[in-house]
């Protein structure tokens, strides 16, 4: 099945998320800046820290430092969608957790955005073309959007206010982690 143009910058944004979600999470606080690991820390916490037999590393990044988290959003995206539903960017967060990739594999990543207050729904249809491509799935026992083919697959899951995005190379792992989603 196709993937969308926002699948696959997502999946480069994710990419830089990686980078920089491993540049560390300890037991001991980061610097107190907006960017550093911690930003969100009630979105972070929902996140898995584990699941499907990987271990994952987190960060978290608040509204006015989601442009800078490598997601694909820009004030001409973002901007319209906060005027529209009456938020500003003190009202948007970002987490991701990234699992380190096997040898010849594709690293694991699982992201939330949060736009308090508007509908998931809305926040995933921010970017033409979402959900295009995606097919309507259960899996991890929730009701899911997703995409892919063998070697990549992208499973999106709307909760609430937060849109759910993880992917990676393993469908099975994949489960896993949306089935450690709350």
């Amino acid at each position: 099945m196709p993937f969308s143009p926002r699948v696959i910058a997502c999946a480069c944004a994710l990419a830089v998320s990686l980078a920089v979600a491993s540049c560390g999470t300890s037991a001991t606080p980061g610097p107190t800046n907006a960017n550093a690991p911690g930003a969100a820390p009630a979105l972070e916490a929902m996140l898995p820290s584990s699941a499907g037999g990987l271990t994952f590393a987190k960060s978290s990044f608040d509204g006015a430092k989601v442009g800078e988290a490598g997601l694909p959003l820009d004030a001409t995206t973002l901007d319209p969608v906060l005027k529209a539903n009456g938020k500003t960017a003190a009202d948007v967060s970002y987490a991701v957790a990234t699992a380190p990739a096997p040898s010849g594999k594709l690293a694991t990543t699982v992201m939330a955005m949060r736009i308090a207050g508007v509908d998931a729904a809305i926040t995933a249809g921010m970017s033409n073309g979402t959900l295009d491509g995606m097919t309507d799935e259960t899996l991890g026992g929730k009701k899911v959007k997703q995409g892919g083919q063998q070697g990549f697959w992208a499973v999106i899951y709307l909760k609430g206010d937060i849109m759910f995005e993880a992917m990676g190379a393993d469908l099975s792992t994949l489960e896993a982690v949306i089935a450690a989603l709350p």
